[in-house]
């Protein structure tokens, strides 16, 4: 939430139970904005890791153990020896 919102509503709250509408309005915007940067950086995750497994799938370019990532699969990285997520070589 901006500052000059978070100003707005600690002003409102301050004034009393009769800006509960205020307040929660000003909530309620800060929830979609929050919402739509969740999405955004979804969108943008998902464009990583599609990114991450182009480079996995290229030939000669071994495993490496990061103690795996959110999919729980390990990631390629040059130079290095082939591991699974587990920490197991191969």
């Amino acid at each position: 939430m901006p500052i000059a919102e978070m100003c707005r509503y600690a002003e409102l709250a301050r004034d009393g139970e009769h800006t509960a509408g205020q307040r929660q309005a000003l909530l309620e915007r800060h929830a979609e904005r929050v919402e739509e940067q969740m999405r955004l950086l979804e969108r943008q995750y998902a464009h990583l890791r599609e990114k991450i497994r182009f480079y996995q799938r290229l030939p000669g370019t071994p495993l490496v153990d990061h103690g795996g990532d959110r999919d729980g699969r390990a990631t390629r990285a040059p130079g290095g020896s082939v591991a699974d997520a587990g920490g197991g070589r191969s």
